[in-house]
């Protein structure tokens, strides 16, 4: 199987892209870092794999709704 039908394979396996499933799958682990630590956003951002703050910001913000920072505050267990 080549490269291109790898990927068409995987898109329909999980209905969506590879790339929105990476991203997918590191929110959901910044998130988790996000509450269980207090470690800086730029540390989580890159913990999960992103390789700029800018990047790591608009890619949360589009699967949350709200920045990092608001998240963290948002969610805190009070």
């Amino acid at each position: 199987m080549q490269h291109g039908q790898n990927s068409q394979t995987a898109n329909q396996t999980l209905q969506q892209s590879f790339y929105d499933y990476i991203n997918e799958a590191r929110i959901a682990a910044a998130k988790h870092l996000l509450l269980q630590t207090n470690d800086s956003v730029l540390t989580i951002a890159m913990a999960v794999g992103f390789n700029a703050r800018s990047s790591f910001y608009k890619a949360f913000k589009i699967y949350t709704g709200l920045t990092p920072a608001q998240y963290r505050t948002t969610h805190a267990q009070r």
